[in-house]
């Protein structure tokens, strides 16, 4: 067929409603075989991860951890609230909610990943941490994006 051969290191099989009973020997195609990964093994494709038992609690871990890496970046870094404030608006929001193409969040669970991001904004702001978020996504004030 055209001489199309499959890169082994970067196809996963991913068998979905399969009996318990039933076990997956794996999937030859010409010669090579590919195996069935794990129940709970992430597999990424375009940007987004699959399970296999349809969990997506390992993409809300990452988007978490995400958030995190960037705070830690930019938290020591020299910069104003305003560039705190782009860099959240213009690359932190589109990175997450690329990675939501395939699943949508509760309020509490948007919250609970942009917190400490909003919290490095306010201590660029120099508010206290116990300012008000509605001050932040004030467009009169802030202006910064909901997730």
């Amino acid at each position: 067929m055209n001489d199309i051969t499959i890169n082994k290191s970067k196809s996963y099989l991913i068998a979905i409603n399969i009996n318990s009973q039933t076990k997956l020997e794996g999937l030859l195609m010409r010669d090579e075989t590919l195996y069935p990964v794990a129940k709970d093994y992430p597999v990424r494709s375009l940007g987004v991860y699959v399970t296999k038992n349809g969990s997506k609690q390992f993409q809300k871990d990452r988007l978490k951890k995400l958030t995190n890496y960037m705070v830690n970046i930019l938290k020591g870094k020299p910069i104003t609230d305003k560039q705190a404030i782009y860099i959240f608006n213009a690359v932190v929001i589109p990175m997450l909610e690329y990675s939501l193409n395939d699943m949508t969040l509760s309020e509490k669970e948007c919250l609970k990943i942009t917190t400490k991001f909003i919290s490095m904004i306010k201590n660029k702001a120099l508010l206290p941490i116990t300012a008000p978020n509605a001050l932040i996504h004030a467009k009169e004030a802030y202006d910064v994006c909901h997730l």
